[in-house]
């Protein structure tokens, strides 16, 4: 997961520095499979650039963003998930398609 944080883009950089790191000393093959970008607000100008730029960095593992909704951190709140606390919101939405992705391996 990486919020729509200028310094959560820079971590998820160093992130990726870290992983090669680790496999070059380990002799592994660590990867990213699925980058989700959460807290995503289309009317805020910082979550389409920040989206701009996982886009360019990972083209190809890249979901389809959580948008911010209430219920899901509402739901947390509640000893729940977002499915059982609110199945209609936009959180629910966003994280059954997450699943569906996965799921479906893309």
């Amino acid at each position: 997961p990486v919020s729509m944080e200028y310094l959560s883009l820079i971590g998820v950089k160093q992130l990726l520095k870290n992983i090669k790191i680790i496999n070059k000393i380990f002799g592994r093959g660590g990867k990213v499979s699925k980058v989700i970008p959460t807290f995503y607000d289309k009317r805020n100008r910082k979550s389409s650039d920040i989206m701009a730029s996982l886009e360019r960095v990972f083209p190809i593992h890249l979901s389809n963003p959580i948008r911010t909704n209430v219920s899901i951190s509402e739901s947390s709140g509640m000893k729940s998930t977002v499915f059982e606390y609110d199945k209609q919101s936009k959180g629910a939405e966003d994280y059954l398609k997450l699943a569906e992705e996965v799921l479906n391996g893309k």
